[in-house]
Formats: structure tokens, sequence, C-alpha cells
């Protein structure tokens, strides 16, 4: 059975493609998040007047839902493959993820989310760019 080794560029930094696959799993998590919430969401019901158009929009937010789905396991399984760690794809998906899942609730359905979020989301930002600067993936890569 073959072990499994980073990709060989993964020895600088993250690894080429690894940061922009990492950023397109969280935005299709946050895609999925929000094709969840269109399924059960009220508005739908206002937008249709007929009971046939509910279930083929519903059918299609389905569709949605396993679609993005599948497509953020597979552009994480991808970063992680290219990536030297995985604790800094794990972060740069997670922050991506937050971001758009929170302007996707602000703009999209009319959330408000609460100052204390967004400070969270800010040390979540300030985490992530620490953890994904060349200098930690350098001492990161030595103390392994």
């Amino acid at each position: 059975m073959k072990s499994h080794e980073p990709h060989p560029t993964a020895a600088t930094g993250l690894g080429a493609g690894a940061p922009l696959l990492a950023v397109v799993s969280g935005a299709c998590a946050a895609l999925a998040a929000a094709s969840t919430k269109l399924l059960v969401h009220p508005a739908l019901q206002s937008l249709l007047g007929r009971s046939e158009d509910d279930l083929l929009l519903r059918a299609a937010c389905l569709l949605a839902v396993a679609g993005t789905n599948g497509a953020m396991w597979y552009t994480f399984s991808r970063a992680l493959a290219r990536a030297r760690t995985t604790v800094q794809v794990t972060t740069l998906n997670t922050f991506t993820n937050m971001l758009c899942t929170a302007l996707l609730g602000t703009f999209a359905f009319g959330e408000s989310l609460p100052a204390r979020f967004w400070a969270g989301l800010l040390l979540v930002c300030a985490g992530t760019l620490l953890l994904n600067r060349p200098a930690a993936a350098e001492a990161k890569g030595k103390a392994e």
C-alpha cells in the first residue's frame, strides 16, 4: 500500500494551490449551509405560489446541498494532500466558511450578527494569518 506523502511543493509553506483549495472548500461549505437553509426558510413559501414550483425549488436546493458538499470535500481533501500541515488548511477553511456564512446570512437572509461575532471572526482571522505565514510553516516543519 502506498504511503501518503505531502505534495512535493508542500515543503515551503502551505504548498502550491493549497490556500486556494482551502478557501474554495470553505466557500462551498457556506453555500451548502445556505442551500440547506433555503430548504426550510419561511421566505421560500412567499416566493412561490404553486406547490409544484415549491417542490422543484426544494429539489434544486437539495441537489445544491449535495453538490456543494461534494465540492467542499473534494477541494478540502486536495488542499490537505498539498499542504505541509493540516492545521493550516483547516484554519483557512474554517475562517472562509465563517466569513462566507456570515455574509450570506446578512445579505441573503437579512440576519444581523452581534458585534461579538465579528470580534470573534477577527480573532479567527488573526490566528489563521499567524498559522499560515511562511515563518510558522517553516518552524512547524522543523519541529516535526
